[in-house]
């Protein structure tokens, strides 16, 4: 499979991945048994779906998209996730672009 332009998100196994170079795409898509390769869906920044045999796929509603960015950020450690909305598939890319070290959290302020 050739990707024309990177960054893509990677969806599969109810994770989604930020994929930056064809290197990483490869080395994703060797763990990936062939008989999944319909259903694991590759996104543009353009919001274009479609699977890993390039048949284009009905789009993730941004529901579906916030809930498996979501699940991807609370299994890559990070914390508060609970409020994060999408508004449009760039927020994905942009949220798992963040620094993947895991967060911490708190509802204190500093003191001073």
């Amino acid at each position: 499979m050739s990707i024309n332009s990177y960054p893509v998100l990677l969806v599969s196994f109810g994770e989604v991945q930020l994929i930056d170079t064809d290197e990483k795409l490869k080395n994703e898509v060797f763990h990936i048994d062939k008989e999944y390769f319909a259903e694991t869906r590759i996104i543009t920044k353009e919001n274009y779906h479609f699977s890993l045999t390039g048949q284009p796929l009905t789009p993730l509603t941004l529901s579906v998209l916030t809930a498996l960015v979501k699940e991807t950020l609370l299994l890559d450690g990070h914390c508060c996730v609970e409020k994060i909305q999408l508004n449009s598939v760039l927020d994905a890319f942009s949220l798992l672009a963040v620094d993947q070290s895991p967060q911490v959290c708190s509802n204190t302020s500093p003191q001073r």
